[in-house]
């Protein structure tokens, strides 16, 4: 869907750089609300490059469902979505485990499992019913000039320059932020060291709604429930190790992966595509300017410990969507 940028039709009161999970988010809240919005993303949903949308699991908070559905999008979700109704903790090669059950924070689920993949559907389905949002896609962000009144953003829609301008500036496009680099927001950096391996198994037994989390010196391991009796790993690993493990034959992965968890849910019976992600930590030491704000990764790229990433980024949709029922300000706060 290309914005129509004729004489008059440049002018938006909020550009969202970043069609990820957190931008795309924020432009189903948004729009709504009786504003003008641009959502420019470079990379096409359904590219395989896309990282936004790929095949990992992602564990949803109960809040972040809640916010979910008031943006509209959790519908679309539900059908797809896996309920989290215990979690098992333990560390390994250590006596003990504990159980966490929802019931002891009043709630009859801790949140929910969805595919990222799914989620995306769910967003290509909605963009383009939002009658107030123009997606720019691709599109590729060149310069960003901030003002007292606007913020001006420059993006090549192939050969063409185009010029857009807008009331607030938003920057919700990844760890590798363009727009928190543009406007000199200095960033705190760490490399942890580890790799995430992520993957769908099919286990022998059925995983009844149950979260696993192992605790080891590389990382934690996790075993996430799924549709269709599925279950998501994620294994952090040293690495050094990721080419060696994602070059692994099935059969010995799948035999790793058993000998760490244990037998908790049987035998590990099929395996699903490979894919790693370097775990590292980004926090911006400020997220908001005068007319601009930094969102999601751009703002706190964290290592996927307890799943918190897009919560987190849910998160920054809802308070965002409840400050832009304000006036805007020389200062969004």
């Amino acid at each position: 869907m290309k914005g129509d940028n004729s004489s008059g039709a440049n002018r938006y009161d909020v550009i969202i750089v970043g069609g990820g999970l957190v931008g795309a988010s924020l432009a189903c809240a948004l729009a709504p609300l009786d504003m003008r919005i641009a959502l420019i993303e470079a990379v096409p949903f359904r590219a395989a490059s896309q990282p936004s949308y790929d095949d990992r699991t992602l564990a949803l908070s109960a809040s972040s469902c809640r916010i979910l559905e008031s943006i509209g999008l959790w519908p679309a979700l539900q059908e797809n979505a896996t309920a989290i109704r215990e979690i098992h903790v333990r560390e390994l090669d250590r006596p003990g485990h504990v159980v966490m059950d929802p019931a002891d924070l009043g709630l009859d689920r801790f949140g929910h499992v969805v595919e990222a993949r799914a989620f995306g559907g769910a967003i290509i389905a909605a963009l383009p019913l939002l009658e107030n949002l123009d997606f720019l896609c691709p599109a590729s962000v060149a310069a960003i000039e901030v003002g007292d009144s606007s913020a001006v953003v420059q993006y090549h829609d192939g050969d063409r320059a185009v010029r857009v301008e807008g009331t607030l500036l938003v920057g919700a496009d990844g760890a590798q932020s363009f727009v928190r680099e543009a406007l000199g927001i200095e960033a705190e950096r760490h490399d942890y060291g580890q790799t995430a391996l992520i993957c769908n198994i099919t286990p022998e037994q059925g995983h009844r709604g149950r979260a696993f989390e192992l605790f080891t010196p590389t990382g934690p391991f996790a075993v996430m429930p799924h549709v269709e009796g599925r279950c998501g790993l994620i294994w952090c690993v040293a690495s050094d190790r990721e080419q060696e493990m994602l070059d692994m034959p099935d059969s010995k992965f799948l035999q790793r992966a058993q000998a760490r968890f244990g037998d908790h849910l049987g035998t590990f019976l099929k395996i699903g595509k490979r894919s790693s992600y370097p775990l590292r930590l980004v926090r911006a030491r400020q997220d908001i300017r005068p007319r601009a704000v930094i969102l999601g990764n751009a703002a706190h790229a964290i290592h996927p410990i307890g799943a918190q990433g897009f919560n987190l980024g849910l998160r920054d949709v809802a308070l965002r969507r409840a400050h832009a029922v304000r006036p805007c300000t020389d200062s969004i706060a």
